[in-house]
């Protein structure tokens, strides 16, 4: 992606916090706030780098900025001034430095050039300065940032956390100790599922269309009202409860920060839930991180209700949406063709003894599936300490917990079983000739740099070297790229897949693997000359895009 330019590079000094809070406490809270979103909105930090219109209006502000181009690493790598992380924390920061009654508004563009260079500041406190020798070390440095990065395609995310709100009791067939999600939902928020994200996207829709404005100038379009929506088919109560759910004024979120406790700087989360900004003492507000408000129109949605939820909900929600995940994945696997003899769900030794999660059967070879909805806390992923990070790791990926083994605990435990002949519910007597361990997960920290490695490095094949059967190396695969994947895998088999995957992109590190890239469909060179399946995705999201239109406009809606 590129290289981050860092705030001693550019001002020839170092970056302490010291210094971002004296510079914050200049300016009024809602002021720098409101520059902020001017400039992720601006500068689309939300989609892929715009590195021309990133380095430009660096020039523009900071006398020094060419000196970032003026740098001797290998490749002349691009670099990027203006980072969601840096933008984020920037704000973040600004919530509690900015309490001052005589600060001042922000007017001139050296007050914005104040508020700009703290961006460039957050870049390097919010990284981890240990040294790196080893992929741990490499997957805590790198977490800050990879959990930053926005996802510009967000469709597959919507469609996939619509359906498991809505498909809910369908596809857990009313397991005792579930809850139903988009019942809960309703009753929590005042809004069904369906309407919240369609309202989330008409709120972002005009942000997601700018690339470019003032920091300093008062432009209305800028601001989201009530007024807006007075086309739309929508009553002012179910806008009250969507914006009660979103919004928040700059001073609400002042006081939160506090309830929180001492938290990383990278921590960025109260505007994950709170992504719009209303202005103190009106009913006007704006977006300041499109990307944690399109976010909350998928994954963010069963957060948005564990947000809202009350105690005995929130204790039942983590399980209902764990089986709820599974079941999904299991209704994929058979919509996409594969036959009950090529996929066992939920696959069983002969004491009952769970196996994994999913089971693909590929001629000689077995693939052995975890679906993993578990996501690392913000603590983990940003605190910049393996210390932090690794028992939160091993709790959800690694070994499990008093409920039982998980991940990799359960992978290893299985094929050990399955290495020594025990038989296995519905999965034929063959001589195996390679066993293929893969972990589907839901969290993105999982494809960060190093966390490969770093989880191979704890599945130990040794054991398993006794036997005639080769055990493979752990795969990662993000959701998004499984689904996508699933009509290669019935054409080509999975197995077929995998193989070839490993040849090209699987590499040896930290005592185990290391995936250098995702496993996803340009980077199996088997497919390659392989005509590319419908994309039904895009079908679908215009579905669903045709009948926003017509409930909330009485026409149908334009995909963008």
């Amino acid at each position: 992606m590129g290289v981050v330019v860092s705030f001693s590079e550019i001002f020839n000094r170092p970056a302490t916090l010291e210094g971002a809070l004296e510079v914050l406490s200049q300016y009024k809270r809602d002021a720098v706030l409101l520059v902020l979103a001017k400039l992720s909105a601006g500068l689309r930090i939300w989609f892929r780098p715009d590195y021309q219109r990133d380095n430009g209006l660096a020039r523009d502000v900071f006398k020094n900025a060419r000196r970032a181009e003026a740098h001797s690493m290998v490749g002349n790598p691009r670099r990027l001034f203006f980072t969601r992380l840096g933008v984020l924390a920037t704000a973040r920061l600004a919530l509690s430095a900015c309490n001052r009654p005589e600060a001042s508004d922000i007017t001139e563009p050296q007050q914005a050039a104040d508020v700009l260079a703290c961006c460039l500041m957050m870049n390097e406190l919010t990284s981890s300065t240990a040294p790196l020798t080893g992929v741990a070390d490499l997957l805590v440095h790198q977490l800050p940032n990879h959990n930053a990065m926005a996802h510009y395609d967000f469709r597959g995310d919507l469609l996939r956390s619509l359906a498991m709100f809505e498909r809910n009791r369908a596809l857990l067939a009313s397991q005792p100790g579930t809850v139903d999600l988009e019942a809960e939902f309703r009753r929590e928020t005042g809004l069904s599922p369906r309407q919240f994200i369609e309202l989330c996207l008409v709120i972002g829709t005009p942000y997601r269309m700018m690339n470019a404005g003032s920091l300093i100038s008062n432009d209305l379009t800028f601001f989201v009202d009530k007024n807006r929506f007075a086309n739309m088919k929508i009553s002012d109560a179910e806008l009250t409860s969507f914006f009660g759910t979103v919004a928040r004024s700059a001073q609400q979120l002042a006081e939160y920060l506090p309830t929180r406790g001492e938290r990383p700087l990278a921590d960025t989360t109260v505007f994950q839930s709170w992504p719009v900004i209303q202005v103190q003492g009106a009913e006007r507000y704006y977006c300041l991180d499109v990307a944690s408000l399109m976010d909350k129109t998928g994954r963010g949605l069963y957060w948005t209700l564990f947000g809202a939820a009350d105690a005995r909900v929130k204790s039942k929600l983590g399980g209902t949406y764990g089986r709820a995940f599974e079941a999904y994945l299991h209704d994929c696997v058979r919509r996409a063709g594969f036959a009950p003899d090529s996929y066992i769900d939920s696959p069983k030794f002969s004491d009952d003894a769970e196996v994994c999660d999913g089971l693909f059967i590929d001629g000689s070879r077995v693939i052995l599936c975890e679906y993993k909805s578990s996501v690392l806390t913000a603590e983990a992923k940003l605190s910049g300490r393996l210390d932090v990070l690794e028992p939160d790791l091993r709790k959800k990926f690694v070994t499990g917990d008093a409920d039982g083994r998980k991940g990799i605990a359960q992978l290893s435990h299985s094929i050990d079983r399955l290495l020594k002949g025990e038989p296995v519910s519905g999965l034929p007597s063959r001589n195996w000739s390679i066993v293929q361990p893969v972990m589907v997960c839901l969290e993105d920290a999982m494809l960060c740099p190093g966390m490969s490695g770093y989880i191979n490095s704890q599945f130990g094949r040794a054991p398993f070297k006794r036997s005639r059967v080769r055990v493979a190396p752990l795969t990662l695969i993000d959701i998004e790229h499984f689904e996508d994947l699933l009509p290669d895998m019935k054409a080509f088999g999975f197995g077929t897949l995998l193989e070839d995957y490993y040849r090209a992109n699987m590499r040896s590190a930290g005592g185990g693997h290391e995936q250098v890239v995702a496993f996803r469909r340009k980077n199996i060179p088997f497919l390659d000359d392989k005509p590319e399946p419908p994309d039904e995705k895009e079908v679908v999201f215009r579905r669903f895009f045709a009948d926003l239109g017509a409930r909330l406009f009485g026409e149908a809606a334009e995909v963008d």
